[in-house]
């Protein structure tokens, strides 16, 4: 609204070539960042600047196939996991740090 009022306000003065291609300038220039600060307040709105973790995952054993959802620790690595339906205790394969990373639908907090 101040820009558009500026710019009627321009029209109505005598003024020099120089001068007034000068203020044309700086009205075109404050149009443009104030275009980008909008976009950017707009942008910031719609995507979180922190990423965060996802503690659930669902478990899978790979032996009877049972399914269940479970809350992550965030502060340790999970080493040994009990199936809840066959009672078999699962371990981390050889290349992954935890049980959630071996047989959970997202890997860990530390992998993540």
């Amino acid at each position: 609204m101040l820009l558009l009022i500026l710019t009627r306000l321009l029209k109505g003065i005598n003024m020099k070539g120089n001068s007034k291609r000068l203020i044309q300038l700086i009205l075109n220039m404050s149009l443009a960042l104030l275009l980008l600060a909008t976009a950017c307040k707009q942008a910031l709105k719609q995507e979180p600047l922190v990423r965060q973790e996802t503690l659930q995952s669902e478990m899978t054993c790979p032996y009877c196939q049972y399914r269940k959802m479970e809350t992550m620790p965030t502060d340790v690595c999970l080493l040994k996991y009990t199936c809840a339906q066959c009672k078999k205790d699962l371990f981390p394969k050889d290349s992954d740090c935890c049980v959630f990373c071996s047989y959970g639908s997202v890997k860990c907090p530390s992998k993540q």
